[in-house]
């Protein structure tokens, strides 16, 4: 249950980076840059990025995991 709280955590804080991250959105410069032709539409990047941060609190729930494991085996 303890391990369940620590992962909503990581998934809050790493979450509210990204809110914050997506108030500030790329103006009409990022419209006028000269992009390549295999530049992904710009409907890609909201689900890749939610993906991307959604994995970034795992890997670091994961780590503190394994860190408390440790700290724990150290003890005994």
């Amino acid at each position: 249950m303890r391990s369940t709280l620590y992962l909503i955590f990581f998934l809050t804080l790493t979450l509210a980076a990204a809110a914050v991250g997506a108030q500030f959105m790329p103006g009409a410069w990022y419209e006028d840059l000269n992009k390549p032709p295999w530049n992904p539409p710009n409907w890609v990047f909201s689900p890749v990025w939610s993906i991307l941060y959604v994995t970034i609190a795992i890997s670091a729930w994961l780590v503190w995991r394994r860190l408390q494991k440790q700290q724990i085996d150290a003890a005994q």
